[in-house]
C-alpha cells in the first residue's frame, strides 16, 4: 500500500502546507466554484458540526467498501481540506475555498491504477475505466453536471448545486464510493498480461519511414507501418544519423550508423547492422570505417549491388569516398575515392558495377574486382549543366536505366550498365503549364514501373533556390507517351514513394505536421490520387520506402 498526499492549493501560512506536495499524486475532490461568491465568516459551531457529520459518513463508507482509508483533516479560517487515500491507487479530496454556499466536484482523471489498467491516455474521454466512473456519477440522482472545461490545475470539473458543506460532503462520499467500486470491478475484470514479442507476418506489405530525429540525432528511428491501413508494425533504432537500405530479398534491413562512447562525443564506432525484417531483431553487425556521411536520409547514400553481395556507403569527411562492404565475407573490403561526386547508383545487370553523380555534370562509373577490394573508374562526358539546371541526387530505376529530374523540371534518363553512363533522353514535366511549376523536396518523385507513370512533387512559383519547397500538387506523368495525365492536390509534401502493387498506392511525407499521407491512384482517371489515410509519425522523416 502506497500512500502519498498532494497538497491542495492553500492560503499562505496554512498548516496544511506541512504535508508537502507531490504533483504526480492524483486527486479527486472539491474546488472553489468559478463563480465568485462573498466570503462568509466561519464559526466554531459550523466547523465542529461539519466535521462530525463528515466523520460519520467516512465511517459508513469504510464499512461498505473493501478499501482502507487514511485521512487527514486540516482546518483554517476560511478553508477545510480532507485527503483520503485508497490503497495508494487513487487519492480523493474534499476542497472548499473561500465559500460556504457552493461547491464544485473536481475529479482528476490521472489515477495511479494497477499495472493491468490501460495507460494510453489520462483523459476520461479515451480511458474506458474512468469513463465508466463519470457515467455512473451522472446517472446517479446527485444533481451533478459535467462541465466541458478544465480547471486551472488541469482537472476536469463537475459542479454540484449542493446548498451547504454538509450536503456537498455527502455527495462527495457517494461519489468516492462509486469511484472506488468501479476501479475495484475493473481490477477484477482485467487480468495481468504477459509481455510477448510478435513478428510481422510473412507477406505483409510495409512502408518504411527513416526518421533522423533532428532534435536528438543520436536517437534516429526507422518506423514500419502496414501499407493497407498505416497500422504501426514496429520500430528499428538507427542511432546517430543512420542510413537504411532494404535488400532485394526483403528478409533483412540494413542500417549504417554511428555510436559514440559518451553519446554525443568520445570514441566513435561505425557499424553496418543487419536486422531481421520480420522480428526486427538484430542479427549481426559489421564494423566499417569512421568516415560515413552523417547526413539526412537520402536513398543514394546507401545502396546495394544487384545481387546484394556488396553494400555501398557514401562517406564525407568532407572529402567524399565510398565504403564497399562484402556481405558474404562480413567485412568492409575497400574505401574508394569519388572526389567531387556523391551518391551511388548500382547497375541492374552487373553486381560489380555502380555509378556516382558529379558536380561537373559527369557521372563516374566503378567496376569492382571480384573480391571487392579494388575498383576501376571511368568518367562519362558532360551530361547536364549543374550551373544552369542541376539534377536532384534522388533517382528512380526503370529497368536498366535511371530517371533523374532537374531543378527546373526536366527528366534525364541515363543508362549505367556500361563502362560509362550514357544519356538516353530528356523531356520536361512542366512544358505548357502556366505558373512556374517545378519539382521540389528531398525525395521529389516516385516511379511506378508497372504503369510507366512518374509521380512528381510540384510547387508553383518555382525559381532558383526553390528546389526544397514542399509540394502543392502531385503530378502523374506518362514517361512513355511523354504526357501529363493528372494533377492532384497535396499538403506540403517533401518526400514521395509508390508501392509495387498493380494499382499504385502512394505515400507522402508532410514535414510540417510530421504526418504520412496515403493515396490511392485511379488508372481510369489518369492516375489521379485520392487521399485515404493520414498518420502522425516521427519527427524529421526524410526518406520513405514501400513494398
Amino acid at each position: 500500500m502506497r500512500n502519498a498526499v498532494e497538497r491542495l492549493p492553500l492560503s499562505r501560512g496554512s498548516p496544511a502546507r506541512r504535508f508537502g506536495k507531490r504533483r504526480s499524486t492524483p486527486t479527486v475532490g472539491f474546488v472553489e466554484s468559478t463563480t465568485p461568491r462573498a466570503v462568509r465568516p466561519s464559526s466554531c459551531c459550523t466547523l465542529v458540526k461539519s466535521l462530525n457529520i463528515f466523520r460519520e459518513l467516512l465511517l459508513r463508507l469504510f464499512l461498505r467498501t473493501w478499501h482502507g482509508f487514511w485521512s487527514s483533516l486540516v482546518a483554517t479560517r476560511q478553508k477545510l481540506a480532507t485527503d483520503l487515500h485508497v490503497v495508494g491507487e487513487i487519492a480523493i479530496a474534499i476542497h472548499n475555498l473561500n465559500t460556504w454556499d457552493r461547491f464544485a466536484l473536481r475529479i482528476d482523471f490521472r489515477p495511479r491504477l494497477p499495472p493491468q489498467f490501460p495507460r494510453r491516455d489520462h483523459s476520461h474521454v479515451v480511458n474506458p475505466a474512468l469513463m465508466r466512473i463519470v457515467v455512473k456519477i451522472e446517472q446517479g440522482d446527485f444533481g451533478l453536471l459535467r462541465v466541458f472545461r478544465r480547471s486551472v490545475e488541469g482537472f476536469l470539473v463537475i459542479e454540484s448545486p449542493a446548498p451547504n458543506f454538509t450536503a456537498a460532503a455527502g455527495l462527495f462520499t457517494i461519489v468516492a464510493a462509486i469511484v472506488t467500486a468501479t476501479l475495484a470491478a475493473d481490477a477484477q475484470q482485467l487480468e495481468q498480461e504477459e509481455v510477448t514479442v510478435e513478428s510481422i507476418p510473412a507477406g505483409t506489405k510495409k512502408v518504411y519511414l527513416a526518421d533522423m530525429a533532428a532534435n536528438h540525432n543520436v536517437d534516429g528511428r526507422l518506423y514500419i507501418l502496414n501499407t493497407d491501413d498505416l497500422k504501426f508494425l514496429g520500430i528499428v533504432s538507427t542511432g546517430f544519423d543512420g542510413m537504411i537500405y532494404l535488400p532485394h530479398r526483403e528478409s533483412e534491413i540494413y542500417v549504417a550508423t554511428t555510436y559514440y562512447s559518451k553519446l554525443t562525443r568520445g570514441e566513435r564506432l561505425d557499424l553496418l547492422e543487419v536486422y531481421d525484417a520480420s522480428s526486427l531483431a538484430l542479427k549481426e553487425e559489421i564494423e566499417i570505417p569512421k568516415t560515413r556521411a552523417q547526413a539526412a536520409n537520402y536513398r543514394p547514400l546507401m545502396q546495394g549491388s544487384a545481387d546484394d553481395r556488396f553494400v555501398f556507403i557514401q562517406n564525407a569527411t568532407p572529402a567524399t569516398s565510398i565504403t564497399v562492404v562484402d556481405m558474404k565475407a562480413k567485412e568492409a573490403t575497400a574505401e574508394i575515392s569519388n572526389d567531387g561526386c556523391y551518391g551511388t547508383y548500382p547497375a541492374a545487370g552487373n553486381p560489380l558495377r555502380f555509378s556516382t553523380i558529379c558536380g561537373d555534370g559527369t557521372f563516374g562509373t566503378y567496376t569492382l574486382a571480384q573480391d571487392g577490394k579494388s575498383a576501376e573508374r571511368k568518367s562519362s562526358t558532360k551530361l547536364f549543366d549543374a550551373d544552369e539546371d542541376a539534377l536532384f541526387s534522388h533517382a528512380e530505376r526503370d529497368g536498366q536505366s535511371w530517371l533523374f529530374v532537374s531543378y527546373g523540371g526536366t527528366v534525364h534518363r541515363v543508362n549505367s550498365e556500361g563502362e560509362t553512363v550514357e544519356l538516353l533522353e530528356t523531356f520536361p514535366l512542366n512544358e505548357g503549364v502556366e505558373g512556374n511549376w517545378r519539382p521540389g523536396g528531398a525525395q521529389p518523385m516516385a516511379y511506378h514501373s508497372g504503369s510507366g507513370v512518374l509521380f512528381a512533387l510540384m510547387h508553383s512559383g518555382g525559381a532558383e533556390g526553390s528546389h526544397k519547397n514542399p509540394a502543392d500538387e502531385i503530378w502523374a506523368f506518362d514517361v512513355r507517351k511523354k504526357a501529363l495525365l493528372s494533377r492532384s492536390p497535396t499538403t506540403t509534401a517533401t518526400s514521395l514513394t509508390v508501392s509495387t502493387a498493380e494499382t499504385p498506392t502512394l505515400f507522402a511525407i508532410n514535414p510540417i505536421d510530421t504526418t504520412l499521407i496515403r493515396y490511392i491512384a485511379d488508372p481510369a482517371a489518369g492516375f489521379a490520387l485520392t487521399e485515404t489515410n493520414v498518420e502522425k509519425v516521427g519527427e524529421t522523416v526524410v526518406q520513405v520506402e514501400a513494398d
